[in-house]
């Protein structure tokens, strides 16, 4: 699943968000080989759906979230 990355520093999941302008465009595969390295994380599916799809950098996580299976630590 691809990304957008906000002018504002937001990672967004692109098929839950609509273009804005000035995004950057992550496609599948550069999307996909960050999360395989671990370094683009979100949270299990039903709390990435209420958040609107958030992503963030492993080094800028908020403290008060939760990645299954992920030490954060």
């Amino acid at each position: 699943m691809a990304v957008r990355i906000r002018k504002n520093g937001n990672i967004v999941c692109a098929a839950m968000n609509k273009e804005l302008k000035g995004d950057l465009y992550i496609d599948d595969a550069l999307h996909y080989a960050l999360c395989r390295a671990g370094v683009l994380v979100t949270e299990p599916m039903k709390e990435h759906k209420k958040s609107g799809g958030q992503w963030w950098w492993i080094t800028n996580l908020p403290k008060d979230r939760f990645l299954e299976g992920i030490i954060t630590e």
